[in-house]
């Protein structure tokens, strides 16, 4: 048990030293890292076959993150989405308190949540984390297909850098 604990506390370290190097080399981003940045999670989380602009994150700084590039760079506010929660079917019970969290979270209304969608599985676990576990939300923008355009034409821009391989 000490040589676990002491392992712990030796990556509890390492990760802290990391977290500071990070926050330290980025301590602010000009509008090209920020945009880039927004494009390449886009690329990541975001859809890519609907016509339509909507991505998918379960963590908070991340939505935020985007929220903030498509208002930016593409004039598109918090009024301007509608959500929908995905959660694990355990935590039905908590879907008032998980929707409050990512309303206050984003600023969003609650008339701009959709049916939260849950997700069976077979796995009954619960975790320490249950009740700060917000599941995952998706988030689309509404009336956004020429901007899905113009995202997927700047996607398109930043891969054509990638060379096939050999």
């Amino acid at each position: 048990m000490l040589g676990a604990l002491r392992q712990r506390e030796k990556r509890l370290a390492v990760i802290g030293k990391y977290a500071i190097e990070g926050r330290t080399r980025f301590t602010s981003l000009s509008d090209d890292e920020f945009f880039t940045a927004g494009l390449t999670l886009y690329l990541a989380e975001g859809a890519k076959t609907m016509r339509q602009v909507h991505f998918v994150n379960a963590d908070p700084r991340v939505v935020m993150f985007m929220m903030r590039w498509l208002e930016k760079f593409f004039a598109r506010s918090v009024r301007d989405v509608a959500v929908s929660i995905l959660i694990n079917e355990m935590h039905r019970k908590r879907e008032a308190a998980v929707q409050r969290f990512w309303s206050r979270y984003l600023g969003i209304s609650s008339r701009q949540f959709r049916k939260t969608i849950f997700v069976s599985t077979k796995q009954k676990k619960r975790y320490e984390n249950h009740n700060k576990y917000y599941g995952t939300l998706r988030v689309t923008v509404l009336k956004s297909t020429e901007l899905y355009y113009i995202i997927s034409g700047l996607m398109e821009g930043l891969l054509q850098h990638i060379s096939k391989p050999v």
